[in-house]
């Protein structure tokens, strides 16, 4: 293959950081630069790009040990506030799904679904909030799923099992509320179908009793959100 010069192609501009793809030390990296915001106190400005730079590197290594299908973290530079990490090469699972429900070939795409469900009920088991958990922030490659963008997870002190108490289970289900309603905003006529092979996978990890109270605060988030005032 021709060799090809990465110089900042930039693959998305977000509200606190841009994503690029960088040619660094003979590799092609994704660079996450969190960016200067002029309405902050310079000091209060630095601090924050700090934290959040620190947290999300955290996050990700912590993620890894985890489940392992998540980039390396290659590099936390705190002096320009840039998160490098290893280039998954792979497809959204967004545009995967949308190749599957097109080709009417769901079934291709329904084990990634449960793959899905194992990873981030391990997470959730190890106290780990992912905070994003969008269908693009998921991507397919070689037949098997990495999960992406952790700027917004957290860990919580105590994991998710049958024994876990309110404020955890909440928190689980908030989470996966956001994998919920991104399918059902893609894929609103197929949703039950690669949701209830999400929680087959989640309930193998976590137990049937756990994902049902997961899925039973869901549902409570769900119809609080549809009848508050405006």
């Amino acid at each position: 293959m021709p060799h090809v010069e990465y110089r900042k192609i930039l693959l998305g501009r977000g509200a606190e950081a841009v994503v690029y793809l960088e040619h660094w030390l003979g590799l092609v990296v994704v660079c996450k630069h969190r960016v200067e915001k002029r309405y902050r106190l310079t000091h209060i400005d630095r601090e924050i790009r700090k934290h959040r730079t620190i947290s999300e590197a955290k996050c990700m290594l912590y993620a890894r040990k985890l489940i392992g299908n998540v980039p390396r973290v290659l590099d936390v530079d705190l002096s320009s506030f840039i998160l490098r990490m290893e280039y998954i090469d792979g497809s959204s699972l967004r545009d995967v799904t949308a190749r599957a429900v097109h080709c009417e070939e769901l079934h291709n795409v329904l084990e990634l679904y449960t793959r899905l469900g194992r990873y981030v009920a391990i997470l959730h088991s190890g106290g780990l909030i992912h905070g994003d958990l969008s269908l693009t922030n998921i991507l397919v490659k070689n037949g098997d799923i990495y999960l992406i963008d952790f700027g917004l997870s957290y860990r919580h002190s105590v994991g998710a099992s049958d024994k876990a108490d309110y404020k955890t289970i909440e928190l689980c289900a908030r989470d996966l509320n956001v994998l919920l309603r991104n399918v059902e905003a893609n894929f609103a006529r197929v949703q039950d179908l690669l949701m209830e092979s999400f929680f087959r996978g989640y309930s193998e990890i976590l137990g049937e009793s756990t994902a049902r109270r997961v899925l039973a605060r869901i549902k409570k988030i769900r119809s609080l959100a549809r009848y508050a005032p405006r």
